[in-house]
């Protein structure tokens, strides 16, 4: 290949790893929003199914309203998870096809991977912190950024 064909490689994952970029932190404020109505409805469901005790004592739903926003064996993080390492994978490339014709072969070799790995370990470790430290007891705590 060509050093023009490396730099359109180079911008091409550098734009796939944006939008990958942008569609993670958009996953990542969903799950923050999501988890405010699924403990309502579990607060709901715990409180009713008190109320028909006597008559009800076959309840297969959650009514756990303590769910917290980051959990490691979660779907969300799972999708998280697989988010991450492919915003990784395109700037670890976007690295490679730019370095290929600027660095010696064993720098690239060696950068491009390096950087693809602190991207995705660094971007999971920002939306686990930023999950954390946003979950509030209460939807309207959170959105104004009180306890």
């Amino acid at each position: 290949m060509t050093p023009q064909s490396w730099s359109l490689v180079a911008i091409m994952c550098g734009v796939t790893a944006l939008g990958l970029s942008a569609l993670f932190v958009v996953v990542v404020q969903t799950r923050l929003y999501f988890i405010y109505p699924a403990r309502q409805v579990n607060g709901i469901r715990a409180a009713m199914l008190k109320s028909v005790a006597g008559t009800f004592s076959d309840n297969r739903m959650y009514v756990n309203s303590n769910i917290p926003a980051f959990r490691v064996k979660s779907g969300a993080s799972f999708v998280h998870t697989f988010l991450c390492l492919q915003i990784g994978a395109f700037t670890g490339l976007t690295t490679f096809a730019a370095g290929i014709y600027r660095w010696q072969e064993a720098t690239v070799y060696f950068v491009a991977p390096l950087v693809g790995v602190i991207t995705a370990i660094v971007m999971y470790a920002v939306a686990a912190i930023y999950l954390k430290k946003n979950d509030k007891p209460h939807a309207d705590a959170m959105m104004a950024g009180g306890k």
